[in-house]
């Protein structure tokens, strides 16, 4: 296996009893972004898809899901993987890359491929960027047949289409691969659940969830999350599931370690210059910098909106002898919780 496979919390020799890294699989999988697939947005759009650049992180995925395999089958090792980043790094391009790749390369009969997510709308962005992608490309093109809402293998009728939570659930999915596009959007598990139970006919199937982090405790994503932070910090033992996480990585939110951290595609996909401009508008702002340091950061938080930063409330706090208190008029400000919110009890006096 080459030195410099790493994928962000997994530890390739963890859990790896029963299955094989095939160097062969999995650098035809690489390859075949460079040969077959160009950008279709942006500053690289019209140039190859090569997985090395953006510091090679989507390269070691790819070879991660489609090299590890079951040492008595052959088939695919992971069922799942949990890849989470900043946003703009590049998570929908990889995505829509992975879809065609599956279509055509994994050679599974009758192939039933989906981009989930909450809304259509934010469904289709993975399939509108592969459709981009068969367009530009000759040999796709031959070998694929675009609809308004589905491409299609020719020669074996596998089928990549889109789905979403408003829309009716489809209970008689059959499906092989799942891209299931920002997680935390998710108001509910339905979805999730449907798609992950309609794949236990398939020989190796993959749900993959790409999602920047999201705010609240109380969901499907948190959920997933918590549960691939575990499988890394090898606390629960699932050699099925790949957990991909770039995050703040414990640093300082506001450090320049928390932006590389959280951003693999840094100076890639997204310009450091940026970045540090919203970076001083989150500490000059309050009410943004929780939208900063999920977005951008990586980082969960109680809420998208803040009107304080905890510098701001630490300033507040002072000293003082509660016996100071006695004999004081007081009014009590009571808040319970209804779901994940806190419950506050405020005394004025």
């Amino acid at each position: 296996m080459p030195e410099a496979f790493h994928v962000a919390g997994f530890n390739p020799s963890l859990n790896s009893d029963g299955f094989l890294y095939v160097p062969e699989e999995a650098e035809n999988a690489v390859e075949f972004f460079t040969t077959f697939l160009k950008h279709v947005k942006g500053k690289k759009a019209g140039e190859p898809f090569d997985l090395e650049d953006a510091n090679g992180w989507m390269a070691d995925v790819v070879r991660a899901l489609w090299g590890w395999r079951d040492s008595r089958t052959g088939n695919r090792r992971f069922r799942q993987c949990y890849l989470t980043c900043a946003r703009k790094n590049s998570k929908s391009t990889l995505g829509a890359g992975i879809a065609l790749l599956s279509l055509i390369y994994d050679k599974e009969p009758s192939a039933e491929i989906f981009s989930c997510a909450a809304s259509r709308d934010q469904a289709r962005l993975l399939f509108d960027i592969a459709v981009g992608m068969v367009r530009q490309s000759p040999v796709l093109s031959k070998l694929l047949e675009v609809t308004k809402n589905s491409i299609i293998l020719k020669s074996s009728g596998s089928v990549y289409k889109v789905i979403s939570a408003d829309a009716n659930v489809q209970h008689g999915a059959n499906c092989s691969l799942c891209l299931f596009d920002e997680l935390h959007c998710q108001k509910d598990r339905e979805l999730w659940d449907v798609m992950i139970t309609s794949m236990a006919a398939r020989k190796q199937p993959l749900m993959i969830a790409m999602t920047t982090a999201g705010s609240g405790r109380d969901t499907i994503c948190f959920e997933v999350h918590k549960y691939a932070e575990r499988v890394r910090d090898n606390e629960i033992k699932d050699p099925h599931f790949l957990p991909v996480i770039y995050d703040s990585g414990g640093h300082a939110w506001d450090s320049d370690e928390a932006l590389k951290s959280a951003n693999p595609s840094l100076g890639f996909s997204i310009d450091v210059e940026y970045l540090q401009k919203e970076r001083q508008r989150a500490k000059d702002q309050a009410s943004f910098s929780s939208s900063f340091r999920r977005l951008h950061v990586n980082e969960w938080v109680e809420s998208d909106v803040a009107f304080f930063t905890s510098d701001d409330l630490e300033a507040c706090l002072v000293e003082f002898d509660e016996k100071s208190l006695e004999g004081r008029d007081c009014v009590a400000g009571l808040d319970l919780s209804s779901t994940a919110d806190l419950t506050a009890l405020s005394l004025l006096f």
